[in-house]
Order: C-alpha cells, then structure tokens, then sequence
C-alpha cells in the first residue's frame, strides 16, 4: 500500500535506512527500517505517546503520526512532517535552544505510559559506559571529554524518582 516518492533525508542513523514514501491516498510518510529488531517496541512507544498530551492533543504534536508497523519487512511508518532537523539550521540561534528544552520537557511532563522496561539510575550510568567504548572507536577526539562527563553523572547520581517519558537520543538532528 505504499510507494517510494524519493525523499532524501540528510541527517540519518548510520545504522538506520530511511526512506520516503507515500500512502495509497498519496499522503507523504516515512519508513524506518529495523532490521535488527526493535520496530515493533518502538511503533508501540510511538503510539501510546502519540495518543498522550505530548501527541495527538499537543498544538503542534512533539512527535509524527504513527501509522503502522510492517513486522514483514520491519519497517515502521509515521507521517512525514516536513522541515529540517534542528542540526541542519543554525541551532545555536535565538529561541532555537529554548524550545527544544520545552519539547524535552514536554515529553518528560506528558501522561503516556510506555510499555518499556524502565530503567535505573545504575542502568543507565552503565549503558553510557557502554557507549564511551563506542565513542573511543568512532571519534577518538571525543572519548576523553565524555568520559569525564560520565564520571560526573555516575558521581551526581541521584536516587531514583518517578519514573517519565525520556527520548533516548536528544540531540539536534531529532528536533524537528
């Protein structure tokens, strides 16, 4: 039920093929593939934050439409928004910063309840371990500075509080 319409997409996961597409009713989306799994819990998430006071009933949503998971061939579908990752503008540019801290905060305030397994103060100091490793291999420049960042956040480790919505992977090339 869909076609291709060539959509490029500059900013991307390495890890991830994105491509664009349409719907039969010629409505523009975008298809995530997940050959490694993980699409199917990801669409769930997407659907239960589209459904909270962070999707559907936000002015604009924080997030694209879910449409469907293609288990089959592991695609997830979400309506294409338009527009430009924060990372492709000048980002540092006024009000930029600001309202991405509200999106942020928006979704660490809405009312979804995701099916996820949450995860501990302890749990996550030691997926940022894990991805130091990572960092060290990619961009060796980087390696020393966000170690010493994760020092300081296993040192400040607060205890664990209510547990909220949180996007994994914050960055400017997610802000849309």
């Amino acid at each position: 039920g869909y076609e291709l319409d060539g959509a490029r997409f500059l900013t991307r996961r390495p890890d991830r093929l994105v491509v664009g597409l349409r719907t039969a009713s010629g409505t523009p989306a975008v298809g995530k593939l997940y050959p490694a799994g993980g699409g199917e819990t990801a669409f769930g998430n997407m659907l239960a934050l589209w459904r909270s006071s962070f999707g559907e009933r936000r002015d604009p949503p924080g997030l694209a439409r879910p449409i469907e998971y293609l288990g089959g061939v592991a695609i997830l579908v979400m309506e294409h928004l338009g527009g430009r990752p924060l990372v492709e503008l000048d980002y540092l540019a006024d009000g930029a910063f600001e309202s991405s801290v509200e999106l942020l905060a928006a979704l660490h305030g809405c009312d979804a309840v995701l099916p996820s397994v949450p995860r501990s103060a302890p749990r996550i100091v030691k997926s940022l371990r894990r991805k130091a490793a990572r960092i060290a291999e990619l961009a060796p420049e980087y390696a020393a500075g966000y170690r010493a960042a994760v020092d300081a956040v296993e040192a400040a480790q607060p205890r664990d509080a209510e547990l909220v919505c949180c996007h994994g992977d914050f960055s400017p090339r997610n802000v849309l």
